[in-house]
Order: C-alpha cells, then sequence, then structure tokens
C-alpha cells in the first residue's frame, strides 16, 4: 500500500472509530494517534502548509476563550483543551484535503463503502444475537451506541438511495444501510431518516404536497409501533412543558438539562456565550437549580453529558452565543451547492449528518466530524472550480481577426 492510500484509507476509517475510546483526565482517542502520526508524515514529505482560513477560525476561539476567562465563566484549562484539540486536527484534515487525489468523489464513496461494511456487519451482529441468545439489542455494529451508528452511517444511505432512484445502482448497499438505521432504533436516526426521504422526494413531481403527509403518516406510525421511540417522545414533551426532569430517562435528562442550562447562559451572555470549553462550568453552576435532578444526582447521573451540552447547537449557543450559532449557519448556507446535480446531492448527504450533529452530539472531537466538515467545504470548491472552467469566454470580433492575421 502506498503511503497516500494508506493516509487516506486510515482517514477515512477514523470516521468509524468513536469506540476506540480510553478516558483518564481526558479523553484519549485512536483517532488522536492517527492525526499525529499522518502529520508526522506530511511534515517528513515537505508537504504540510497553513490555511488563513482555518487560522482565523483559531483566531475567533481564542476571542471567545480569552472573553470567557474575561468574564469569569471560563478558565484557562478549560480553554486549552478544546483549543488545542481543534486547532490540530482542523490543521490536519486541511493538509489531507490538499492531497491531489483528495476529491469528492473519491473520498466519499471510499466512505459509503466503508459505511455499507459497518451497516452489514451490525446486522450479522443482530442475527447472532437473536439466533443464539434469543433477545434483540439495537444495532450499533463497531460503534459506541446506536446515535453515532445513524449520524454516521446516515450519509451513505442517502447516497446509495440516490444513486438508485436516478441510475438504478447500488440497491442492496441502500437496502442494507436503511435496514441498519431502522434496527437502530434511534430516535435521532429516524429523524434523519425522515429528512433524507424528504430530500430524496424532490426528484419527484409533486413531492411538495405529497412527501410531507407520508412522512408525518411515517412518523406517526413509528411513534405508534415502538415503545423505546415513543417513552422518548413523551419524556421530552413532558420535560419541556412541565420544565421538571422528574421521572424523565436518562436519554431525555441528557438533553433537556443542558437545554434548561443553555437558556440560563444565554439570559446572561446571549451574543458571545460564556467562552469556548466552558459549557462544564455553566453545567454545574446551574444544575442543581432544575427541577427534578435530584434522583438523577443521586444515582451518580447527573453529570450526563455535562461537557459536550448533548447537542452541538446547545454547547455553541452556550460557549459562543448567537455569534458562533451564526457563523455555523452561514458556513452552512454559504457552502451548499446548488447546482440541482452530484454537488448537491454531496451536499443534501453531507448536511443530514450536521443536522444530527447539530441536535445530538456536542463533543468537538469527534472523530467523523471533520472528515465530513471539510468534505462538506471541498464540495463547495471543486462545483465553483467546474463553474469557472465552463464559463464562457467572450472575445472582441477585432482581437479575434488581429489574432487570426498575425498566425
Amino acid at each position: 500500500m502506498s503511503l497516500r492510500k494508506y493516509i487516506t484509507y486510515s482517514t477515512v476509517g477514523c470516521a468509524f472509530s468513536g469506540a476506540l475510546a480510553w478516558h483518564w483526565s481526558v479523553d484519549i482517542r485512536a483517532f488522536y494517534f492517527v492525526v499525529l502520526l499522518n502529520l508526522f508524515l506530511f511534515a517528513l514529505a515537505g508537504t504540510l502548509r497553513l490555511s488563513l482560513r482555518v487560522t482565523l477560525v483559531c483566531g475567533y476561539l481564542v476571542c471567545s476563550g480569552a472573553l470567557g476567562m474575561w468574564q469569569g465563566t471560563d478558565t484557562l484549562p478549560n480553554f486549552l483543551k478544546q483549543f488545542i484539540g481543534i486547532s490540530i486536527i482542523a490543521f490536519y484534515y486541511y493538509n489531507f484535503s490538499r492531497q491531489p487525489d483528495a476529491t469528492v468523489e473519491r473520498i466519499f464513496g471510499i466512505y459509503a463503502r466503508i459505511a455499507y461494511w459497518v451497516s452489514a456487519l451490525g446486522l450479522l451482529i443482530v442475527v447472532g444475537q437473536l439466533g443464539f441468545l434469543h433477545h434483540f439489542e439495537r444495532l450499533r455494529s463497531i460503534l459506541s451506541e446506536p446515535a453515532d451508528f445513524s449520524r454516521i452511517v446516515l450519509p451513505a444511505f442517502y447516497f446509495y438511495a440516490d444513486r438508485w432512484l436516478s441510475k438504478r445502482l447500488n440497491g442492496r448497499e441502500a437496502l442494507v444501510l436503511l435496514t441498519g438505521l431502522v434496527l437502530s432504533v434511534s430516535s435521532l436516526g429516524y429523524i434523519g431518516l425522515l429528512l433524507a426521504f424528504y430530500l430524496l422526494a424532490t426528484r419527484f413531481r409533486y413531492y411538495t404536497v405529497v412527501a410531507p403527509a407520508v412522512l408525518l403518516l411515517l412518523a406517526l406510525a413509528t411513534y405508534m409501533i415502538s415503545p423505546e421511540i415513543r417513552m422518548r417522545v413523551d419524556d421530552t414533551s413532558r420535560a419541556t412543558a412541565e420544565a421538571s426532569l422528574e421521572g424523565a430517562n436518562l436519554s431525555t435528562y441528557a438533553l433537556i438539562s443542558n437545554v434548561f442550562i443553555t437558556r440560563e447562559v444565554f439570559l446572561e451572555h446571549p451574543v458571545f456565550g460564556n467562552g469556548l470549553g466552558s459549557h462544564g462550568l455553566s453545567h454545574a453552576r446551574y444544575l442543581a437549580s432544575l427541577n427534578g435532578v435530584e434522583q438523577f444526582i443521586s444515582s451518580m447521573y447527573g453529570d450526563l453529558n455535562a461537557d459536550d451540552a448533548a447537542s452541538l447547537f446547545l454547547r455553541v449557543l452556550s460557549e459562543m452565543g448567537l455569534v458562533g450559532i451564526g457563523f455555523v449557519l452561514i458556513f452552512l448556507v454559504s457552502c451548499y451547492v446548488r447546482d440541482g446535480g452530484q454537488g448537491t446531492q454531496y451536499s443534501n448527504a453531507l448536511l443530514l449528518y450536521m443536522v444530527q450533529k447539530l441536535l445530538r452530539g456536542g463533543h468537538y472531537f469527534s472523530p467523523e466530524m471533520y472528515l465530513f466538515v471539510f468534505l462538506y467545504v471541498m464540495n463547495h470548491i471543486e462545483a465553483r472550480q467546474a463553474v469557472a472552467l465552463w464559463k464562457p469566454v467572450s472575445v472582441s470580433a477585432p482581437a479575434v481577426l488581429s489574432g487570426s492575421l498575425e498566425s
């Protein structure tokens, strides 16, 4: 295997390595060692480069942390843990995206194929559980939990489903991934699937009328059929309406407690938030004031998702305020490809991940996040380059005649 191929496959494969993590004073992930090793290889090859845009993002993060420390809502150790990790990983993925053969088609294709095999392995595990252990566990394959599985493989499902609808290709891959997503019994995954079905339906006439009605029926059927989904929906609705977490399940507690805490932070510092890395401090500050948290604190679950807010949207709003959320939304809108072709389909597939990540999953160092973010940017750049390449060049008649005479 060539060095270039190793770097590509090791980087893409890291998207599925979330379960390979160890927790001491900080989380140590296998993904980190791959990033550091590959950065060393880039340095040996003399291809490391700095990016102005990545540097500007890092500069904004420094300002966020400095403001939080000035306000007394952030600390230097909390800021540095996040800043150093984000900077190094973003620097690596920028250099990875600069490789000569690093095209969206190639990298996304490798990712989608791995996602297919990960899902197929998950189905085999479920069959083994039913056949030998006579019980069903929600499908997560080699990932740490079903929500991670659904979030990571959903773009691959959309990609293959779109290819089947448009070219009648990759139907088997789409079916395997769809079955895996259904068997994950993840409320997050089901929300993502409904959005994926809606985007796929845009290929058909009258989709704006028919698709919402069909998706509503699917959502209602899922609620009625699945006890786990029904429990989560009911608990979340009740906790939100009553502003109390009493009797909630752990998943609902993790999300809604952070909703309430983020609300308190937002009321205090709405524009810039409390600073990068500050949400754990905010959680400790406000948790005891929430209704119905006593049972979770006494059972040692009080700090569940305390540092990452259980949602990237909540964490960014808590730590960087409306300015941070504004930058995220501007990025998603400005880099979305609207050519109506394959570029749009890549954007749609990656956007499905972004939406799920914003809803659930506030960790800044998720192995797959940077891969998908840089693919989203690369897709935007490739689309702009394609437009520039095919843009007609107007040449005046005298210049043409002059050129022909001189030749």
